[in-house]
């Protein structure tokens, strides 16, 4: 008898869960943006409004798994559809900003000590004892790295040293 093959869930990638969410907002927010319109907001809505939040975590010294930053994301974005005043903005892209963002700055110590809990210390422990190697799922790491190459700017070259004193 051949045994059928059952297909292990599948863990998302960071690639697949920024295309997701983009598609999230602009489904939810954006319904009536023609394709020029929305290809002028969706580079700042993947960079200010959905990475922001990685390189934040980042520079707090913790990260997350991709699924829980992802529903963290869905829940904030689904709070700003249910509460927010989306009728009365005029540039919607800057407004999931400043929502996404101050979410983040507010809320990012309960993250922190969910990514921190005696669970995850515990599972570690166990398998530092074990001394085999567990394979976790992706973080948003990737995207923390891949904002700050997106938001570096370009630094200004130093001032060419005078090459006449000055008489003062």
């Amino acid at each position: 008898m051949a045994r059928m093959k059952t297909e292990r869930p599948k863990q998302q990638l960071p690639e697949e869960m920024l295309v997701e969410l983009l598609a999230l907002v602009r489904h939810q927010f954006c319904p009536d943006a023609t394709a020029r319109e929305w290809g002028q907001m969706s580079n700042f809505i993947k960079v200010k409004v959905l990475m922001w939040p990685a390189a934040f975590i980042r520079g707090k010294n913790f990260t997350l798994p991709v699924e829980q930053y992802s529903q963290i994301m869905r829940e904030i974005l689904m709070g700003v559809k249910r509460h927010g005043q989306t009728a009365t903005i005029h540039y919607m892209p800057g407004y999931l900003m400043k929502c996404v963002q101050e979410h983040w700055r507010i809320h990012w110590v309960e993250y922190y000590e969910k990514s921190k809990s005696v669970t995850t210390i515990a599972d570690a422990a166990i398998v530092g004892l074990a001394r085999t190697p567990i394979r976790t799922g992706p973080t948003v790491e990737p995207i923390a790295a891949a904002h700050a190459v997106l938001t570096a700017r370009a630094r200004k070259p130093k001032s060419k040293p005078q090459t006449q004193l000055s008489l003062i």
